[in-house]
């Protein structure tokens, strides 16, 4: 969750903006605006219906998500396996970043693996496995121990995705799938109003109770 005063503000700047055209409109036509204001919340209600149907599309796009597992092979291959009912198309490492997220450059260590001759892996099947690289000497694998291994690959419906795998000490690797915004500007306000409720009355719940759970 933000920080709770950047939250406050967020949601107090986004208010006055959706509260700005109906005080204009109270503002220069009195009584007279009450026609406009039912129009303006109307297409207030059709945008929210308009960011749930984007929503709907977001979630739908999500059961043709593939799932991995990652391990060493015995000749220092790296492998991945689709985990999923979904399949993978042109699965291929594509950079290697940094904790912060910058790349590393290539020359720094497309000279430490080996590509296989069919590359990228054309299709990942359900419970198919793949080798993604080829680690040239066994001490190869600890230079890229705190990095991350980026690697693209298309989904059943064709959209471009990626994951992200960190090696770490004793030959073992953690994925990272990156998070899927859901769109909407309108329904994240309500989201936010609904998480500072939450927030207030838990801490004064917190408070009345006290810290050991003690009516004061």
């Amino acid at each position: 969750m933000k920080p709770i005063g950047n939250l406050i503000l967020s949601i107090v700047w986004r208010l006055l903006m959706l509260s700005l055209f109906p005080a204009l409109l109270v503002f220069k036509f009195r009584w007279e605006s009450l026609l406009y204001l039912i129009i303006y919340f109307q297409l207030l209600v059709i945008w929210a219906q308009a960011e749930i149907a984007l929503r709907q599309n977001t979630l739908f796009l999500t059961q043709f998500e593939p799932s991995f597992k990652v391990s060493l092979g015995k000749n220092l291959e790296l492998v991945i396996e689709n985990v999923s009912q979904s399949p993978a198309y042109n699965v291929g490492i594509s950079r290697i970043l940094h904790k912060n997220g910058k790349p590393v450059p290539p020359e720094k260590w497309s000279n430490e693996i080996e590509f296989p001759d069919e590359y990228p892996i054309q299709c990942l099947s359900p419970g198919e496995k793949g080798v993604l690289c080829n680690f040239i000497q066994p001490g190869t694998l600890e230079l890229f121990i705190g990095k991350e291994i980026e690697v693209w690959y298309t989904t059943k419906i064709g959209e471009d995705r990626v994951i992200y795998i960190l090696p770490l000490p004793g030959e073992l690797f953690l994925i990272r799938h990156p998070r899927r915004e859901l769109p909407g500007w309108l329904l994240k306000l309500f989201e936010d109003l609904r998480a500072l409720i939450t927030y207030f009355r838990f801490r004064k719940y917190i408070q009345y109770r006290g810290p050991k759970g003690v009516n004061k």
